[in-house]
């Protein structure tokens, strides 16, 4: 049933390089040092990244622990919470906004500054207008 192959002829083996075959196999003991090197290379790399590593992020000192930004201590820094309720957030937020563009008062008492509804301060825009310049910019250039 298994009939043996018998070794191509020279002849055989020009003619099936010219449709574009292979004549031999691929050189085992080439690719097992290109993989061994491969990996030398690799561990190389990721012991010159963790050196690296070490020397640019600082520590502390007394407690080895990395440096918080802004020189913070761990223990201030706040927890992380989740919302209990995002949608009733985002609707008191968008109400609370909502009161402000469209509500009156104090944008800062101190200085007497309040605040209007948007709709009105458009109205008082349209009548009174916008200032307007009594000069073009050539004439504010030369300054006549």
């Amino acid at each position: 049933m298994h009939e043996e192959q018998k070794p191509l002829s020279p002849e055989e083996i020009d003619q099936l390089a010219k449709l574009g075959y292979e004549a031999r196999d691929a050189n085992i003991s080439a690719l097992a040092r290109w993989g061994i090197g491969l990996g030398v290379f690799l561990g190389f790399s990721a012991l010159v990244s963790l050196a690296l590593y070490r020397v640019i992020m600082p520590t502390s000192v007394e407690t080895n622990e990395p440096i918080r930004p802004m020189g913070l201590p761990s223990s201030a820094m706040p927890e992380h919470t989740v919302q209990a309720n995002p949608d009733r957030d985002i609707r008191e937020f968008r109400a609370s906004e909502a009161a402000k563009i469209d509500g009156y008062g104090w944008a800062n008492k101190e200085k007497g500054q309040v605040r209007i509804p948007v709709s009105v301060a458009m109205d008082k825009l349209l009548e009174k207008g916008l200032p307007a310049r009594t000069q073009t910019p050539s004439e504010e250039k030369t300054g006549r």
